[in-house]
């Protein structure tokens, strides 16, 4: 976002100290972790979140999936054939009598 609006992103974070600060008055262990990620490269801590957040979603995903036994995925079979299946338990047409 910074990149877009042409800022460097650790003055544009410089600057929204004072107003984090404010707003998170009463969470002083956030202040923390954010004044501990001061000195970091913005664009490599983006990485890192978007690495993490994808990582979870993923994750969830895989959870929701039903579960498969190990192994390779079995080939996928041939469609079946247009039509009735041709079957030679049909009963024959007698053209004699009984």
């Amino acid at each position: 976002m910074t990149a877009k609006a042409g800022g460097d992103p650790r003055q544009w974070h410089t600057s929204m100290r004072p107003l984090l600060a404010a707003v998170a008055a009463d969470y002083p262990d956030l202040m923390k972790r954010y004044d501990t990620y001061r000195d970091e490269d913005p664009g490599v801590l983006r990485a890192l979140a978007f690495e993490y957040g994808l990582s979870c979603v993923l994750d969830g995903l895989a959870a929701r999936l039903p579960a498969t036994p190990a192994g390779p995925a079995p080939a996928p079979t041939s469609p079946a054939p247009a039509g009735p299946a041709p079957s030679s338990t049909q009963p024959s047409q007698a053209t004699g009598s009984l």
